[in-house]
Parts: structure tokens; sequence; C-alpha cells
């Protein structure tokens, strides 16, 4: 079935100013194609009656022989397969032709008749080719070719590729036996076309595979490989190693970390309940002998005051006027010992199996050792511990260890930061992580006592991804299987960490040590399958090889032959041919399609200003100040007044204190109760002396605040101010005040006109060459290069966008490695972190004013208060207290206790217990912590209080705030340094590269040379016939290096100079394919470069080159016996200078410069640059705006269709009266041609100095000597042109019609008139009239004469009849 077809393609003809000169006025629409597309139909049968001539099929004979065909399209398996096999017993085969010289052999005649077709088919006759039939067939030796045995040799060459001039000899004596069947009469002319012009055809069954075997993308060709091998691990895999081992750590330090909390409570919990046990259990046990104690101080109380006489004074100083001294009894010190807070038993029995792994690590165990299953946890954490018994001690170590972590994975981050290097200017992308694609790496990873494995896989971009994986690791123990694993990935490379491990395990314990075994499967996304069978030979080392998919079909490997000769793969010769070239240069520019219209109204004045200014402030302030107040004045003041002074600041000191209330009794066992106002009837010597001195102490240090106070107030100020300024300001004005029409301003693209040449280098024998991703040497090189004349630009990667540690907003800064990474990458400036929590202790003390160390019959207490300020930002949690007394039995009990925050502590309520120690819990207080303290029987109190500090969420989030903001200032300031730097190096380029492309061509000629080179050398190590041959030189410094003179010199030397001297590397033709050919891997990296030379970058993105190499002439059969033999010059010696097939030094560097051939065309390509279209810059246009004259009726809507175009074009211009008026007018064959086309006919005719006049004066042109003789006359025309419009009121210009085209301003000229040679008054005179409004009138002359010589504005003919009459001004009025 035939469709209708439609074809749509805008058949623009070619801009007339392209092909016109500058002078003469065109239509300025310029061609384009709008689309283009493929149209379809179903095809066209053959004429069954002629298909036999256009074709050659196979004979039916062929379909029962079991050579090929019936074997292999009978199957259903893979063709390709069956060929290959078949094709290795058909060598076997009597009728296998090896190569040409047995092709000929066997069928000479017809051989020859084929040689025959080959040089004539294009030219010979029917009668010709009917007599050159019949004298093959009434040869003798002629008999007609077995077309099976054809077929299978030709088959056989298909598969094999092994001899291309067999298999096209095979072809050619398959064309000529096609036009030598029996039984056939003579041929016509169309008929021996139709013969000679016949296609061979392969059955398609032979060569397409079912299409349930392989479906279309299911499987990919791979190169073979080498087989696995032994190996370190990679760079990338140590690196990625190293942050798995570290992430795993944190994550047991973290568990770690909790199960201590626990520990903790429950220690602290058991410490205080067996504190007070103890302590109850200490005063039961000594309660009766206090008891006992006080019975007889109040025996000798009564009995004392039952015999001292009322009215006799008390004297304390006087033994016989006191009661009777008791001793009091000696009581043991209490004592409360307890379990240290970390013992080894207790973290044994406490932790789990992996946090005690964890804390072995911690305390630098060695996991290494051969009995790691077996270790004495216990006695190894006790001899690691050495003596760090507390909580606080082992929590340093895990914050040391959790921040060295961190470290490490900042260390071995992989950074995909967009990078490019500069050379002289030139920015070239740079690739990343490079990628070797179907290939992996198995390496073993050891944490602690636990072994798991880690992949890497190498594919090839990035939409391939792992689904899934399963695996088998055989041991001696028996297997191990799972499918668990932790996928990261870096470029093309994917990790799959943690195998034969599990979410909550490192691994598993493996005590043996080398030869194992494993069986992997990995399931990618898109569908592939992979199954691959690793062997690790040790566990201190890794395994890398290749992978293929399941079901994948690879291509026999062929053994190497005993000396190297070229493959033959990725090239192949391609015969001898005119070596065609085309050349394209530089044309002209001209006008393209509209890209602005500017407005301005009359009287309008407008204008536009743009300020881009960049600005850059750096302000430091530190400020210092230091005043001191001495008060000596006090020295002189009253007694009354020291002693004010004391108890104000007594006042002070207990205003740093916390408000308490005492209350105190004292009660007996037995219920007996004595009241406080009791005084005691002893004391002790040594207790009042010691209370003394603490007195006077005290009251020492008050004095001395009293009589010098110093008050200090720091404050350090620094300024330091940077500003960084740049301001560009453009200003960009329209002033038409003074003109009195609306003025209009097209602004035009401007394009450019390639011209392009064929030349001709003359027969050549040429090789094609096939490479994949040709820039790839290139990128590999700019990667590995680091001299000093290339300048690295890595674009700053933007944190909120990271691949890696990403920090989206701030709260990602939690994570320490994060906030580490970000702040060190871009050296951002932050305040110091605040501590997540820290303590501040606060000592008090307290002294009842009345005591004054001895027993006065009073009673004895303390109280007081204080408070504490909390840092802004931090929450008070809870509080550690310790408070010790003073007690002696004066009087009652001994008390004491205090209130933190509105809580109550533990008392102290015995004189056997001097010291409480305890924690206020859940407080969670601001600003300020009040505190009170109070005793009872005890004239002295002192303490410490440890507030326990903890940041709060707000505090934290607003410094993550800050510094966030902080760290996105200082990517933005890099990224603009970065930017900068980038304009920078293109402004090196332009001014050292300027628009010359040779630095890019020379680039990629060298890359595609070497890559050409490489497929026709050995690539063995040392290889003479190969290229980086080591050993050349020796020494290595300035004084011992030479040149190894050796044989190796001679060969390597000699293959170098043929290498370079074959071919014509300088005539290289390549045409590069589309980035969709090349290794993905690649793809997104190639997209990187958008600032170089536009072929440079198609070089860049190429996925495939094909390149055309041409032999150099006397080379051939020497290019040709090096690939058939690997050898050069029949392994001769290498010729000298005066041998024909070698060049001398000065032919070689000749370049080869080809012939033209054919005619140029012209090509349009759009640029970047524009202008505006207005008569003073000379860009002269037939339409205001692009517009075409169409008829109506060849559309469909033909009301659609403009007839005419709205916009005329006007001549005004800003600051100018638009009023002026100018009229046009061409004057063509002012010499007529065939008597005068070029200055040499000038010349013959010794026309020069030629005269011209106008408007009265004179206008000669004198012959340039820089004119050759084959120019055209339009040289003395635009010569002429110069001098009209020097005349005021006059413009003109040459056209190519041996002419010029004048303008005339006719407000200034009425009257014109213009002479030319050979002056004639009649015929060389134009002259006319004008009133400027309403007509023109020439003179009453016969200038027309009977040549088209004059013309209007629209290029219309002024004829003789029309000269005569009055026209309309209109006409040439523009």
């Amino acid at each position: 079935m035939n469709l209708n077809l439609y074809k749509t393609k805008q058949n623009y003809k070619m801009n007339n100013s392209e092909n016109k000169s500058a002078g003469l006025s065109a239509d300025n629409t310029p061609s384009q194609t709008l689309f283009r597309f493929v149209s379809l139909r179903s095809p066209q049968l053959p004429d069954e009656k002629k298909e036999n001539k256009k074709f050659i099929t196979i004979p039916d004979a062929l379909k029962a022989d079991d050579s090929f065909y019936k074997t292999v399209a009978s199957n259903t398996g893979s063709k390709q397969r069956i060929l290959k096999e078949k094709a290795q017993l058909y060598k076997q085969n009597s009728n296998f032709i090896p190569d040409a010289q047995t092709l000929k052999q066997v069928y000479t005649v017809v051989y020859d008749y084929a040689l025959w077709l080959v040089k004539n088919k294009s030219t010979c006759t029917s009668n010709q080719f009917n007599e050159k039939i019949r004298q093959v067939t009434i040869s003798p030796s002629y008999t007609f070719p077995n077309l099976v045995n054809l077929w299978n040799n030709l088959i056989y060459q298909i598969t094999t590729q092994k001899d291309f001039y067999v298999k096209e000899g095979l072809m050619q004596i398959l064309l000529a036996a096609h036009t030598l069947q029996p039984n056939q009469s003579a041929f016509n002319e169309e008929e021996v076309r139709e013969l000679l012009s016949a296609r061979v055809v392969i059955p398609k069954e032979l060569m397409l595979d079912t299409p349930d075997v392989h479906p279309i993308g299911i499987a990919s060709k791979m190169a073979e490989r080498e087989p696995g091998e032994t190996t370190v691990p990679s760079i990338y895999m140590v690196k990625q190693q190293k942050i798995q081992e570290a992430q795993a750590l944190i994550n047991r330090y973290e568990v770690l970390t909790k199960e201590l909390s626990l520990i903790e409570t429950v220690y602290n919990k058991e410490y205080a309940q067996e504190y007070k046990r103890s302590e109850e259990k200490y005063n039961d046990s000594n309660q009766s002998i206090i008891d006992e104690y006080y019975i007889r101080v109040e025996e000798a109380r009564r009995k004392y005051c039952e015999i001292r006489k009322p009215d006799q004074p008390y004297d304390p100083a006087d033994p016989c006027n006191k009661p009777e001294e008791i001793p009091y009894p000696k009581i043991t010190k209490f004592e409360f010992p307890f379990r240290p807070e970390i013992e080894a038993r207790t973290l044994v029995n406490s932790l789990k199996p992996n946090s005690i792994d964890t804390v072995l690590s911690l305390l630098d165990y060695d996991f290494s050792e051969p009995v790691k299953a077996k270790i004495d946890n216990v006695g190894a954490i006790d001899n690691l511990l050495a003596g760090r018994n507390t909580f606080s001690e082992v929590k340093d170590i895990i914050s040391n260890a959790t921040a060295r972590a961190n470290k490490l994975i900042l260390d071995n981050m992989m950074d995909n930061s967009e990078s490019y290097t500069s050379i002289g200017g030139v920015l070239l992308p740079v690739s990343r992580v490079e990628t070797i694609p179907f290939t992996y790496q198995l390496c073993p990873k050891f944490i602690m006592r636990y072994t798991s494995l880690d992949l890497s896989i190498d594919v090839p971009d990035a939409s391939w991804n792992v689904a899934s994986i399963s695996y088998t690791f055989y041991t001696n123990a028996g297997p191990i299987s799972g499918n668990y694993f932790e996928k990261s990935r870096v470029g093309n490379k994917i990790f799959l960490s943690k195998l034969l491990a599990s979410a909550t395990t490192d691994g598993v314990y493996i005590s043996q040590t080398e030869n194992f075994t494993m069986d992997v499967k990995i399931t990618f996304t898109n569908g592939k399958v992979t199954a691959f069978n690793p062997r690790i030979i040790t566990m201190k080392s890794c395994y890398s090889s290749s992978f293929e998919f399941v079901n994948e079909i690879k291509d026999p490997i062929e053994e190497p032959d005993d000396s190297y000769i070229p493959s033959g793969f990725g090239f192949k010769q391609i015969g001898i041919a005119d070596y065609l070239k085309v050349e394209q240069t530089t044309h002209a520019y001209v006008e393209g399609e509209v890209a602005h219209i500017e407005n301005v109204m009359a009287r309008e004045y407008r204008e536009k200003a743009t300020r881009r200014l960049r600005r850059s402030e750096n302000t430091t302030t530190n400020s210092s100040d230091t005043e001191k107040e001495k008060l000596t004045d006090t020295t002189t003041a009253t007694r009354f007044e020291m002693q004010t002074e004391i108890a104000k600041m007594l006042q002070e000191s207990r205003d740093t204190n916390v408000q308490a209330h005492f209350d105190a009794k004292w009660e007996m066992t037995g219920g007996a109760s004595f009241s406080t106002g009791i005084a005691g009837g002893y004391a002790n010597h040594s207790s009042k002396e010691e209370s003394t001195r603490q007195a006077l102490t005290q009251a020492q240090d008050v004095t001395a605040r009293a009589l010098d106070r110093v008050v200090t107030k720091v404050h350090e100020e620094r300024i330091e101010k940077i500003i960084e300024e740049f301001e560009e300001n453009n200003k960009h004005g329209f002033d038409n005040t003074k003109g009195d029409k609306h003025v209009v301003g097209v602004f035009r693209w401007v394009d450019k006109l390639m011209k392009n040449q064929i030349y001709n280098y003359g027969k050549r024998l040429m090789f094609e060459f096939m490479i994949p991703q040709p820039a790839k040497l290139h990128t590999l090189g700019m990667t590995l290069d680091n001299s000093a004349t290339k300048s690295d630009l890595v674009k700053p990667e933007d944190p909120r966008k990271a691949s890696n540690l990403p920090m989206e907003n701030y709260t990602a800064l939690n994570n320490d490695a994060t906030l580490k990474h970000w702040v060190s990458k871009y050296n951002a400036e932050i305040g110091e972190k605040p501590s997540e929590s820290f303590g501040i202790s606060k000592s008090f003390s307290g002294r009842d004013g009345n005591f004054g160390g001895k027993d006065d019959d009073k009673v004895q207490i303390v109280n007081g208060n204080g408070e504490v300020e909390i840092p802004e930002g931090y929450l008070l949690k809870n509080v550690d207290y310790t408070f010790q007394t003073y007690p002696h039995s004066f009087k009652g009990a001994h008390q004491a206790f205090m209130t933190i925050g509105g809580q109550g502590t533990n008392w102290i309520s015995s004189i056997n217990n001097t010291q409480m120690s305890g924690t206020t819990t859940t407080l969670n207080i601001k600003n300020k912590l009040e505190f009170s303290f109070a005793t009872g029987e005890s004239p002295i109190m002192q303490g410490t209080l440890k507030l326990n500090l903890e940041l709060t969420a707000e505090a934290r989030n607003a410094w993550f705030q800050k510094t966030f903001k902080a760290i996105i200032d200082s990517y933005e300031k890099a990224l603009a340094i970065y930017e900068q730097r980038i304009a920078e190096e293109k402004a090196t380029g332009i001014q050292i590269k300027g628009s010359n492309p040779g630095f890019y061509r020379q680039i990629e000629n060298t890359v595609l040379r070497k890559n050409c080179i490489s497929y026709m050398i050995n690539r063995s190590a040392n290889s003479t016939h190969g290229y980086g041959m080591a050993g050349l030189t020796i020494g290595s410094t300035f004084m011992d290096y030479e040149t190894d003179l050796s044989s190796k010199l001679d060969k390597y030397t000699a293959f170098l100079k043929f290498m370079e001297q074959a071919f014509e590397w300088e005539n290289l033709s390549y045409y590069l394919y589309p980035y969709y050919w090349a290794n993905k891997t690649e793809w997104a990296n190639l997209y990187q470069s958008e600032d170089v030379d536009p072929l440079f970058r198609a070089f860049l993105q190429s996925g495939m080159a094909r390149v055309v190499a041409t032999v150099r002439p006397g080379f051939e059969d020497a290019v040709q016996f090096y690939m058939a033999t690997g050898k050069i010059w029949n392994g001769g010696e290498v010729p000298v200078i005066g041998d024909s097939l070698y060049m001398s030094i000065v032919d070689e560097m000749k370049q080869p410069k080809g012939e033209k051939q054919g005619k140029a065309w012209i090509t349009r390509l759009p640029t970047p640059l524009n202008i505006l279209q207005a008569e003073s810059i000379g860009l002269k246009v037939g339409h205001a705006l692009p517009f075409t004259a169409e008829d109506p009726n060849e559309f469909e809507v033909p009301g659609d269709v403009i007839t005419e175009s709205n916009f005329v074009k006007d001549n005004s211009l800003m600051g100018n009266k638009s009023s002026i008026k100018q009229i046009q007018f061409s004057l063509k064959n002012l010499d007529m041609v065939g008597s005068y086309d070029t200055i040499g006919d000038l010349d013959d005719a010794g026309e020069f100095p030629r005269k011209y006049e106008c408007m009265g004066q004179t206008i000669e042109v004198v012959r340039d000597a820089k004119w050759s003789k084959t120019d055209s006359l339009v040289k003395l025309y635009g010569t002429l042109a110069d001098g009209l419009s020097r005349i005021d009121g006059i413009e003109a210009f040459a056209n190519t019609k041996n002419g010029v085209t004048i303008r005339v301003d006719i407000d200034k000229i009425k009257n014109f008139k213009f002479v030319k040679p050979p002056y004639s008054e009649m015929s060389d005179t134009l002259a006319f009239t004008t009133d400027g409004i309403n007509y023109l009138k020439f003179a009453d002359d016969f200038f027309t004469g009977s040549s088209n010589r004059l013309f209007d504005k629209d290029d219309k003919l002024v004829d003789s009849q029309e000269y005569h009459e009055k026209l309309s001004l209109s006409r040439f009025l523009i």
C-alpha cells in the first residue's frame, strides 16, 4: 500500500546579497531549512520479471547443502555461533578457497572476465558486453562455475572476514556468473545496465536470529579481558573502606555510650542506696555511746547546779565554777568503701558482646591475633584500662575516638566537583573518577574480630544501578550465604559493602585466612543479570576481574602468532581512490534574521543605565581597657565605721550563697529531750584553738577586701576593615529630541557564509580507522597532567546540592563530619561551637558571728543563701553538691542541710557525719540558680556546688543557622572567585589564541594520529614495534644523562620513522559521530564543556570517530607488507636517504596541496553578532522587514497570505531632520559587455586614467597597481563611486553590471548632470531636473540609447520612451 507523501520544506533561495555585490539592493530574506523529516511509505515490490536480473540470489541447490545453509537455517540458536562453528569445519573441505591465488587458479577464465567487468561496467556498450560474453563462452577452458561452492566460500569469508580480496573476488565472480547464465539471448542496453548493477543478496535466514533468541538490547558485546587476578585495593576502594570502617566504629561508639549511660545510672543508684544504708548502720552502731555520753553530761550538769550557789556568778575560767568535764567518747571515723565506677568484670557482665569488642578496640587491643575468637575479655580489659576506672575517663576515650573517625571520613571523602583545566586560556573539561565498565574488585574488610567483604563494580553510566545481590562464600567450616549489602556510589563506581554482614553485625568470624571461593549473582535495575566466581587467595589481598551477563555470547579467542602482526581489528584497507577533501574558508558576512526592534518616538529622549557592583567587606572589632579603684580612706574611719564596712562585706559574701531554713532538736533514746539553750559543760582546747584561728582568718580577709577594693573592667578593641569593590556602569541612550518623526531601529543577526571547495589530492591507498571515544586519550592526559603550564579550575560545589555530606539546611550540621567538611572546604569563619554540656563550680561558706571558738552556753547556728548566673543558651539539669560542717556538742543535736533550686538535699543529722554529697536532679532552670543552707549546733558550714549545664535546642539551632549562613556565604564567595577566574582564563585565551582554531585542530590531529597508530603496533611492553619504549636513555642527573646506544634504538627509531612517514597524517579526514556511541560513563562529563571551540567540543563529545588516513605515494607496498607480515621492508636494512622509498627531511615537511575539483558552494552559519540596520552603516535592504511576495492561490487559506508589506523604509536618524528627500537610480552597462569586461581590457585599450564629470567636478580614476588584469570592472566603478560620494548631496556605490547606483538629495540638488567617457553630449551625458515634490524630467538626449542603462529605485528599466517623459518622483524617491 502506498501512503500519501508530503515533503515540508521551505525552499528559500540564497540571499541575493550573498551572490551579488554590496552595491545592489537585495531581497533581505535569509534562507534556512525550517525542518526535515523522512517521508514514509510501504516499500514498492520489485517487478518479478526483472528481479532475476537486479539481484543475485542463492541457487536452490545450496538449500540442500550441509556445509552452511541447511544446518544454520534450520537451527533456532545463535546464527553467528553456528556459522563460526561451521566455518571452522569448512576449512577442511576440499572446495575451500583459502586465498586469492587459489581463486584465480580455480576460475581462471571467469576470474579474468570478472576483472573486465569491474573495469568496464560503467562504460561498455551492449555490443561490447555481448561480444565479451561470446568470447568467454567459446573459450576451450571455460566451464560455468559451481555456484554452490562459490556461495559456501562467500559465506565463509563473510563469517570469518579472513581475506578481503577473496571475498571481493567471489562477489565479482558471482556477478560474472550472473551474466553468463546458459541459454540466454543477447542483451539490450537497459538489460546490460540492470545486469551489471545487480546486487548480491545474503539470505536473512543465515544471518538473523529468531526474535526470541536475543531480543534487542538484552546483551552487549564485551571485549575479551584477562582472567581475574590478585591485586591490591584500588585507591577508591581504600578510601571507601576507610569511610565504611569509620562509620561502623561511630555507630559502635554510639551504642557503647548508651549502654555505659545505663550502667552509670545503675551505679549511681546503687551507690546512693549503699551509702545511706552504711551511714544508718554506722549511726546505729554508735548511738548508744553517744546516748551514754549525753547522759553523763547531763548528770554532771545536774550535780553542779545542785551545789552551785544561786548568787555566785558563773566564771567559765574557774574550774571550780563549772560542771565536771566529761570526755567525748572516741568514735571511729565514718568510712564508705564502694567498688570503682569502671571494672572489667562489670563491663563484661553488663555490655553486649559487640560493645565489649568496642571497648577492647578503644583500649588498643590487637584483634589480628590468631585466637581472636577466644579472648579473655575480663583480663584483657583489666590490663588495658591501666588504672582508668571512672566513667568520665572512658567517655573521654570515646569522644577522642569519635573525633578521629569523623576526621577519617573527611580525609577520604571523594569530591565529584565539576572541574576544568586551562591551557593558555583554553578551558577543557577534566575527567573525574576513571572506570572500566563491567569490571569489579572484591576486598576483605576487618572490624575487630569480624570479617566482611566489599565489592566495587564499574558500570557504564548513571542509569546502571544494583537492585539486588545474592552470594555464597565457601570456607573450610562450611558455606556462608546471604543477600545483605549496603550501597554507596562515587561516579560510575558502585560499592556494595558489608557482604557477609547484616544490619546489626559487622561481619562473621572466620578463622581461615586463605583460599576462599565465592559465587556472586547481581541483578541490575535495568534487568541485566551477572554471575561470577571470584577466588580470594589470601585475606590480605583483593581479587579483580571482569564480569559478563548471563547468556552472553563471547567471540572465540584466537591464539596469537609467534611474531606480532597487526590484527586488523578496528581498521581496514578501503582500497585505492581519488582522495577528495572538502576545505572550508570564510566567504562573507551577511545580514540574517531580525534580532531586535527599537522604537523611539519623535521628540523623545530615552536612557537606560545599568550598574553592576560587587562589594566585599570584612570588619573585625576588638577593644580593651582596664579600670582600677583603690579605697584607702577607710584607714582613717572609726571602729564603728570599720565594723559597718565589715558587715557590709559579709553581707556581700553571703549574697553569693543560697538562702536556707534551720530547725534542730535533740532527742534521746527513750523519749527524753534537751533544748538547744542548754550550754555544754565541756570544751576541747584544741577544738577552741582551731575555731579561733578560723574566725580570725575570716575576719582578716573581709577587712582586707574592705580596705582595698579593686574594680576591674576589661574592654579590648581592635578594628580591621577590608573593603573590596568592583563597579561597572553602562549607559545606553536614544536622543530623538531634534527629530520630528518616529525612529525605528532594526537590529539584524549577522550570518557567516562559508565557502566549501573540493580538492583532489590524487589517487591514494586509504585505510579507515574506527576509534571509540576519540577524545578519551586527551581527557586522560588532562587528568594526569600536573605541569606548570596548566591551570586547574574546580567549580565550587554547592553544599545544598552536594552528593556527599549534603547540607540542605542547618539541621544537617548536627553531623560533625558534615560541619567540619564544609567549614574546612570553604575556610568559613565561624564562631566557637558552644559546648553541648559543661559544669560550673561554686563554693560557699558560713560562720556563726557569735562563735568565739568555745561554748558560751549559746546555740551555735549558721544560715545563708546565694545565687549563680547561668550562661545564656544553657539549661541547668542537675547540681552535684558537697558540704561539710564543724560539729561540737555544746547545745543539742548536730544537723545541716541545703535547698538548691527549690529542692532539698540530704541532711547531716549526726556529729559522726560531718560531710554530705549528692545530686539534685530534674531542675531545668535557666538564667539563675538560687540556693540556701543552714545548720543546727554547727557554727561553721562550707561546701561546693557543681552545676551541670546542657546546651538548649534553641541556642544550638541559632548557632547552626549562623554557621550555615557563614558556610553558604563562603561558598558564594568561592563561586564568585571561580567565575572571575573563568572569565580571566577566557580573556587570556582570547588574547593568546584569538579566533584561530588551529590550536584545537592540532590537538585533534595528534590524538587521532596516536589512536590510529595504536591499531597497527605491538602494545607489549618495550616492543620495538610499539611506542613508549623504556630504556632509551640512561642517567637521571644533568651530569650523567645520556642516550643508551643499542640495537634496540635502531629498530625502534626505524619503526618510528616508518609509521610517521608512511601515512599522510597531516591530511587526516575524520567524521565525529555523536556522543551516544561513546562509553556511557563519559556522557555526563563530556557535556560539561560549554565554552570551547565548537568543532573541538564536537571532538570531546564524540562517541566514535571515523578516520581515513592515506598512504604516502611510494609507500603502498611497504605498508601492505607490514600489515601482512609485521616487518618493515622485508626485514632488510632501512633504506638510505637516496632510496626512492624514503623521503628527505624537506619532502617530509611539505604539506601536500590538492587541486580544485568542481565548483565551490556556500553554506550559511549563524553567529552571535548583530548589526543595526541603517543606511549609515551600509547595510542595504530591499524591504524594511523580511517579506516575500506569495501567490495566495497556492495556500490552503488564501486570506492568511500577506500580499503587501506594511513596513516601509525610513531614513530618519536620531538628531537629524527626518524630512530629507533622496532619490535613487542605477546606471548600468556604462562599458558594454564584450568591449571591456576586465581591467586588462582597459589596459590593452589604453583607457587609464579615466575621467568623469559630475556637477561640474572632475573625477579621475587612476589604474591601481593592486588590480590584476583578470579583475572585473567593479574595481573601477567602486573607485568612481567613492569619488561621486565626495560631492555634497550625492551617495554612490558600484554594482556588478559595469556601473554605479547613485542617490541624490533633491533638497540640495534640483538639477543633476553626469558625463562619462568618451564625453559625447548626447549619448554619454545624463541630466535631469526635478521640482522636489511631484516629478523628475531627464534632459532631451539619447543617454539610454539602445542599451539598458538607466534603472529606477526598484531596479526597473527606464526605457527610451519613458526617458523623454516627465516621470513621477515617487518612482525614484526612497
